[in-house]
């Protein structure tokens, strides 16, 4: 409800470094399959008014071909560093300013001649990515307010490395500045609000025409604490697009906890995704006439936890109906509607932790992903794994150094 269709299939919320006192600093690097690399480092410093920080990473790998039948691995390669900085003019009144960069280049496969089938090139893109957000907050008693302006911006080059071809055979723009205002009030001990309003502008260029959209939102969630053991969230938004007009959708959901160590939860949404202006009108791959993707959704689950934490099961089950999904036709070779679908599975997670500083997790997610449309029925969709597993350990040594697999 709070963050719209960027959230139609969850939230990653990735919070950097905020020290309180002092300088910190740390780093971590890994290496894997493919020769893939990645090292990260960060600095941070503050005090109880000014703090900030700033990361810096590399990642690359080898890859593998992106065509079933290449044998030349296409690989990729990224430069990233990010900042923050906050500062607390007076209890409760402050300004927060964030940013990240991102430059990457991605080896890619074509259709060559003769046969024009996709096979290995030398074709890479490159992108530099810029994200920024400025924002100032005031905190009234129980109410927290905050207003902000964030910005995303990435260009996009595509480049063929034929004799002669300096220059990029396509490329593409694209802007979102986003202005929103959001309020967080504690009625009382057992109630809690959040409400909201935003105006998004959107706009692609891809090399000769510029298109736009607009788009302005509402919002409100309440949680609800009747007894300690039960929470209660239910919450409605509503979107008007500027070239679908506007859409209600609403969510729910309960959480209860009816022993020490067992939780119970269950939820229902909907969602509202108006296809990207990419999507409606890329050169050759966009379909100007897509409508917006909607969908129904419920899941159910337990969480169980035993031996004083040191072990946790959980299993959940969820179902999903979705009307006119976007997706890659690859007969077109554009975007296009699938009427309907149907996603619906299970997924299991355990995490033992035998000994303080040794963690290890493992999850199975089974997914049966089908097509729902008149003569399509039980079709699988395409890029929709039906068995997904991992298996991860961790073990902190008692001076700072940490050494897992995965």
């Amino acid at each position: 409800m709070i963050w719209g269709s960027q959230a139609l299939g969850g939230v990653v919320n990735v919070v950097t470094q905020k020290p309180v006192d002092g300088i910190e600093a740390r780093a971590n690097a890994e290496y894997g399959y493919a020769d893939q690399i990645s090292a990260n480092a960060a600095i941070a410093a503050g005090n109880d008014t000014v703090q900030g920080a700033l990361t810096g990473g590399y990642f690359r790998t080898d890859g593998i071909s992106q065509a079933a039948a290449g044998t030349e691995a296409d690989g990729y390669r990224q430069y990233n560093a990010s900042g923050r900085l906050r500062v607390e003019f007076a209890p409760g009144f402050g300004a927060d300013l964030r940013g990240y960069y991102a430059n990457s280049r991605l080896e890619l496969d074509g259709f060559p001649a003769p046969t024009f089938s996709f096979a290995d090139t030398d074709e890479y893109s490159t992108a530099q990515e810029l994200y920024g957000y400025a924002g100032l907050f005031a905190n009234f008693g129980g109410l927290e307010n905050r207003v902000a302006f964030t910005i995303a911006d990435v260009n996009r080059d595509g480049y063929d490395p034929a004799p002669g071809a300096f220059t990029p055979h396509y490329l593409y723009r694209g802007r979102s500045e986003r202005y929103e205002y959001r309020g967080d009030a504690k009625l009382v001990e057992q109630v809690r609000v959040t409400f909201g309003a935003e105006r998004e502008n959107l706009r692609f260029y891809d090399g000769s025409d510029t298109y736009r959209a607009d788009i302005t939102s509402f919002y409100g969630q309440a949680i609800v604490t009747p007894v300690e053991q039960v929470t209660l969230t239910a919450g409605i938004r509503n979107d008007d697009h500027s070239r679908f007009g506007g859409r209600t959708t609403w969510g729910a959901s309960a959480a209860v906890k009816p022993f020490e160590n067992t939780l119970l939860r269950a939820s229902y949404g909907e969602g509202f995704k108006a296809p990207t202006l990419y999507q409606l009108f890329a050169p050759f791959y966009g379909t100007d006439t897509l409508q917006p993707e909607t969908a129904k959704s419920w899941e159910a689950g337990v969480e169980q936890s035993a031996l004083a934490g040191a072990a946790k099961l959980a299993v959940t089950y969820f179902h999903r109906d979705t009307r006119n999904q976007i997706d890659f036709d690859l007969v077109s070779f554009t975007y296009a509607n699938i009427a309907r679908t149907r996603a619906e599975g299970v997924e299991v997670e355990l995490a033992l932790k035998p000994v303080a500083a040794l963690t290890v997790t493992a999850n199975y997610t089974y997914t049966d992903a089908e097509n729902r449309s008149a003569g399509y029925e039980g079709n699988q969709l395409a890029r929709r794994p039906q068995d997904t597993a991992s298996l991860s350990a961790d073990y902190r040594l008692p001076f700072g150094l940490s050494l897992g697999a995965r």
